[in-house]
């Protein structure tokens, strides 16, 4: 938080990561763990069509990291906003730090879970399997999964700042309205094949930036509050 020289909002975003990245490191340590023993387990079990398993377990993994990034987009501002204002640090810099800690969790989370799908692949064929797993585009499905989670970070961070800033019945309207970009979000990227790439991704940097424009005129002059409860 000290370092001389360096931009406020680099500051914040760097000793937020420090912290953030711990949750992290649990968070995906637990969930590989879990998603892949029940996902076997059931396959074990018979519990699944065998037909089901032809892109392989790892595809349905990419639903619970975009909750995770929600829910600490919640968190940010009841959390940190009062520590951070208190160390001199000012409402829009601890904003675009925060924004900036987005990017870089929903880029982790990128890169884990595109790996994955290469570590299947190569699994599959060390266990006797033949062919390939019908698995997204990589680079593609990444970019799209990138600013999706990003999104949901953002969502969840507008969801958060709502309910810090304003009475209860404000917030739940806030609540409400957040979900509706993520939802158009997800639409355009299951839509992908319908539009060329870049346009794709022009859509949903175009409701990615909405979002951020959103929370960032709620924190503008929020008042700070010293108690959650």
């Amino acid at each position: 938080m000290n370092k001389s020289g360096q931009h406020p909002a680099l500051k914040v975003a760097g000793s937020m990561w420090s912290g953030y990245r711990v949750t992290l490191i649990w968070y995906w340590s637990i969930f590989v763990i879990v998603y892949v023993g029940i996902n076997l387990l059931l396959r074990h079990l018979g519990e699944v069509d065998e037909s089901m398993w032809g892109g392989g377990i790892w595809e349905g993994s990419v639903y619970s990291p975009k909750i995770f990034l929600l829910v600490i987009g919640i968190l940010v501002t009841p959390v940190s906003l009062a520590s951070y204002v208190t160390f001199g640090i000012t409402r829009k810099h601890f904003a675009w730090g925060s924004a900036l800690l987005f990017v870089g969790l929903s880029f982790v989370c990128t890169v884990l879970t595109a790996v994955g799908y290469p570590i299947e692949q190569l699994l599959y064929q060390m266990a006797g399997g033949t062919g390939d797993l019908k698995q997204p585009p990589l680079l593609e499905g990444s970019m799209d999964y990138f600013i999706l989670s990003v999104g949901y970070c953002l969502a969840g961070w507008l969801i958060g700042n709502g309910y810090y800033g304003k009475d209860w019945r404000v917030g739940t309207i806030i609540c409400v309205a957040a979900l509706v970009p993520i939802i158009l979000m997800e639409i355009i990227a299951d839509a992908g094949t319908s539009f060329a790439l870049w346009l794709e991704v022009l859509m949903l940097l175009v409701v990615a930036g909405l979002l951020l424009a959103a929370n960032l005129f709620l924190l503008r002059k929020v008042r700070i509050r010293r108690k959650l409860v």
